[in-house]
């Protein structure tokens, strides 16, 4: 497996807390992190790990803010969460990458990665088309990349979607922080925040682990229930993959 550069380190930070899972995801925020969400008296159990992954491997383990690494800036960022529905109130690092992906998706070449990438365009709106790729990280020994970023923009409208795909490891796994985790998809523990901009623009944000894949998902413009509907239609492709 090959290592995480240091930018998605600090990505999947939040999430996952400190050099937890979003380090995996390209959080480029003042702390590049994902938090999770809400209190874990108000979501269902977590599951350590998934039955449907490998040899039941463990790529997360979950923990309390007060079992962190970083019990600090967890509980900042809770109380944000909180207070803002965000865990940086306010925006900060989406689509910031958005024009380098553009002109690497047209004029660069297509690179191998260390997971087969989710076919997005099978599950998104008909709408969105893909303008934007871009390889995270380092590539391992045989030239492969363990993250991968892609753009999905609306043509006709400024409705964009950015999803950030990466491989976790079983060597080391990444912590969740419980309370951070605000919502569920289909029985999936999710850091689902919302965003405005300065022209009244919703942007939403989420955080979310499938099996073995790490995703952050930030979309501009985008109705919040066509997000919901792309999470569960991801669950279930993901829940396939791995029965087939």
């Amino acid at each position: 497996m090959q290592k995480i550069s240091k930018k998605h380190k600090l990505a999947v930070g939040v999430v996952l807390t400190g050099a937890a899972l979003l380090a995996l995801t390209y959080w480029r925020s003042a702390n590049k992190e994902i938090v999770e969400k809400v209190v874990a008296s108000d979501i269902a159990p977590i599951q350590k790990a998934s039955a449907t992954t490998p040899d039941a491997a463990i790529y997360v383990r979950d923990v309390s803010i007060e079992q962190s690494s970083n019990k600090i800036q967890a509980a900042q960022q809770l109380k944000s969460l909180q207070r803002y529905g965000n865990t940086t109130q306010g925006l900060g690092v989406q689509f910031k990458q958005a024009t380098h992906a553009k002109m690497n998706y047209r004029f660069g070449q297509k690179k191998p990665t260390t997971f087969a990438p989710v076919a997005f365009g099978a599950i998104l709106p008909k709408q969105f088309v893909l303008t934007g790729r871009q390889y995270e990280g380092k590539p391992n020994a045989a030239g492969a990349y363990g993250s991968l970023y892609r753009l999905f923009e609306y043509p006709e409208t400024k409705a964009r979607i950015e999803i950030f795909e990466t491989q976790l490891s079983a060597d080391a796994p990444f912590e969740r922080v419980i309370e951070l985790q605000n919502d569920q998809i289909a029985d999936t523990p999710v850091l689902f925040e919302q965003f405005s901009d300065k022209k009244g623009l919703v942007y939403y944000s989420v955080a979310i682990i499938i099996a073995d894949k790490f995703y952050q998902i930030n979309t501009k413009a985008v109705e919040k229930q066509v997000v919901i509907e792309l999470l569960e239609k991801l669950i279930v492709l993901s829940k396939q993959t791995k029965q087939n």
